[in-house]
């Protein structure tokens, strides 16, 4: 595992807990809900007392979610949102020992750019910062930055060579050349370097084959995910068997929506209320069809038949 030289009496994410623990998508209004019942404010302080309060009682690490907009509909869900970089850097500054992370869209950020707020808040964290990569996100929100996708296994080539660069900058001291299909950098210099080495921490989704080797290849950690536990189970399935016939060891991660009540009626009640009387059931199907059209749809369009 990258990201541990120097870190690890700092980050509760190196401790020898098999399982680990985290909060997802803390930064955007209405966290996963899509649903009437979510908040539609973003609140900083709350997000700093749960950030603390994860902190305070051995959680191992916070995860952001990249957005950039709402998701429209009937609630606009996620349509607040605080940027995962200097999201990061304030939550970092906050916490002592639990690891923060950055969710990062490649085609918006570039190397040179990632690199130095990712050095940056690892800084300030003392070595708990992590970057979560995501090389393709949905046409409406890339729109809105002037970017057109590159072809879906495209993204992950241009991901390979996105991290190469900010590996060598993030290791290596003096000035970068590089040139490759994606990237040309010329005289890259970065200082100082992250507080891990030779990297920090590194997660990235995948669920195509390209997004698999990927994932696998080059992350510390593949972030999975499904809606239930019969499909979570054939994903994890079938990722161990990309990391067998890629000869890796497979580290996941997951999540789940959590209600908690005093008792298990009160608990069933509540998720009832929450999803079948207030959700928006349309706009999750649109999210759906997204993502496993590879992001290429824009806001509100149906998946081609």
């Amino acid at each position: 595992m990258a990201g541990q030289q120097d870190a690890t009496n700092q980050s509760a994410f190196f401790n020898d807990n098999a399982l680990k623990l985290g909060v997802f998508c803390l930064n955007v209004s209405g966290g996963m809900m899509l649903s009437g019942a979510a908040k539609p404010k973003l609140e900083w302080d709350e997000n700093v007392s749960v950030a603390k309060v994860a902190d305070q009682t051995g959680w191992e690490f916070l995860l952001p979610i990249g957005r950039w907009r709402g998701h429209g509909g009937k609630y606009n869900a996620n349509a607040e949102q605080y940027e995962c970089f200097t999201w990061a850097a304030a939550i970092a500054a906050l916490t002592s020992r639990i690891h923060v992370f950055s969710t990062c869209h490649v085609p918006i950020f570039h190397p040179m750019l990632a690199a130095k707020l990712g050095a940056t808040v690892d800084n300030i964290s003392g070595g708990r910062w992590g970057l979560n990569i995501v090389s393709g996100w949905n046409a409406a929100e890339f729109g809105m930055f002037g970017i057109e996708q590159l072809s879906h296994d495209d993204r992950y080539l241009a991901s390979a060579e996105w991290l190469d660069i900010m590996e060598s900058l993030w290791a290596k001291h003096g000035e970068l050349d590089y040139q490759g299909k994606f990237y040309n950098i010329s005289k890259g210099y970065l200082e100082p370097k992250p507080v891990q080495q030779p990297r920090p921490l590194v997660i990235s989704a995948g669920m195509s084959r390209a997004g698999l080797d990927f994932a696998i290849t080059r992350a510390d950690y593949c972030f999975v995910g499904s809606d239930n536990f019969d499909l979570l189970e054939e994903t994890m399935r079938r990722s161990q068997g990309v990391a067998t016939d890629l000869n890796r060891d497979l580290n996941a991660l997951t999540f789940c929506t959590i209600v908690v009540k005093d008792t298990e009626a009160e608990a069933k009640r509540y998720f009832e209320w929450y999803v079948d009387e207030c959700g928006d059931f349309e706009t999750a199907q649109r999210l759906v069809n997204n993502i496993i059209g590879g992001g290429d749809r824009r806001r509100g369009e149906e998946p081609a038949a």
